[in-house]
């Protein structure tokens, strides 16, 4: 096989490639086809700020699910930060790699569960999004 085959070759299957992980718009990579639908009008960006998006989805009817009321999770660090400033739907943040943090948020029988990176609130940005409900602990309620 020449050289300039098997370079066309490539090309075309980079072309493929490229157009099959970037079809659905705006999709993270743990989102399906039917999530993004759901999710679509709430204009989720990877990157985003984090306050300005909760703002914008509490807006929007989304209801922020208060985590940890009713189990013995003591808040650590960003968390503890998070929790102080009103943000009670943290479910967790990582201690390591830059404060990775879920948040979760319902909207009649849908979930938003919101994932960010970032030390300081006002820093904080989307990293991915999911309908997803946080699981349940005994005796406690997602809804």
């Amino acid at each position: 096989m020449s050289l300039t085959r098997v370079c066309t070759a490539t090309a075309a299957s980079l072309t493929i490639l490229f157009a099959a992980t970037t079809s659905v718009e705006g999709a993270t990579a743990s989102e399906t086809p039917s999530e993004t639908s759901a999710l679509s009008s709430l204009q989720l960006k990877t990157g985003a700020s984090f306050v300005a998006t909760r703002a914008r989805i509490i807006r929007r009817g989304w209801t922020p699910i208060r985590m940890h009321s009713n189990d013995t999770y003591e808040y650590d660090g960003a968390e503890k930060r998070l929790a102080e400033r009103g943000f009670l739907e943290v479910d967790s943040c990582s201690t390591d790699a830059g404060a990775h943090c879920i948040f979760y948020y319902l909207k009649a029988d849908k979930c938003l569960r919101l994932d960010t990176v970032g030390e300081q609130v006002i820093d904080m940005k989307i990293t991915r999004w999911t309908e997803e409900c946080p699981q349940k602990n005994e005796g406690e309620s997602t809804k």
